[in-house]
């Protein structure tokens, strides 16, 4: 439990709060307007800033270097 409360310091609960409002935004437009182009885009750009966001914190960590790589690939994708 000690090293996952080390990834939970006041930057890394700013990410996930960060993290969950993105991803909820982006599936709550998704739920209300399921036919549009423009939920199903603002669901694509919620999810990515989502997992950029969660992902964020593991570049402090070493035992997470295989989450670094899903940073750098929503970071290579972010918008």
């Amino acid at each position: 439990m000690k090293r996952w409360a080390s990834l939970l310091a006041p930057l890394g609960v700013v990410a996930v709060a960060f993290g969950l409002v993105s991803v909820g935004a982006g599936v709550v437009v998704a739920i209300l307007q399921p036919g549009t182009a423009a939920a199903r885009a603002f669901l694509s750009q919620g999810f990515l800033t989502g997992l950029f966001a969660f992902t964020g914190t593991a570049l402090y960590h070493p035992d997470l270097w295989w989450l670094s790589r899903v940073h750098f690939l929503t970071q290579a994708l972010f918008p």
